[in-house]
């Protein structure tokens, strides 16, 4: 995160994968605005959503979506 975070203005994208064999990758998605996962649960998604995520894609189902939503939003 400190490193993200000193270094704001050199990224525009982050993939993070959330379900890790150790942990979890939410701690990363403060601030973050919009979240493309393959678990897209309801529940997984109320856990992108609590720290800031605006809104969360299915990866298995909104891709397009997401690639447009990247494009036209941010």
């Amino acid at each position: 995160m400190a490193c993200l975070q000193a270094n704001e203005e050199a990224w525009q994208l982050l993939v993070v994968d959330l379900l890790r064999k150790q942990g979890t990758g939410l701690g990363v998605l403060a601030g973050i605005v919009a979240a493309l996962t393959n678990a897209a649960s309801p529940d997984n998604r109320a856990e992108c959503v609590r720290p800031g995520v605006d809104t969360v894609f299915d990866k298995a189902a909104q891709v397009n979506e997401f690639l447009a939503y990247c494009a036209v939003e941010h």
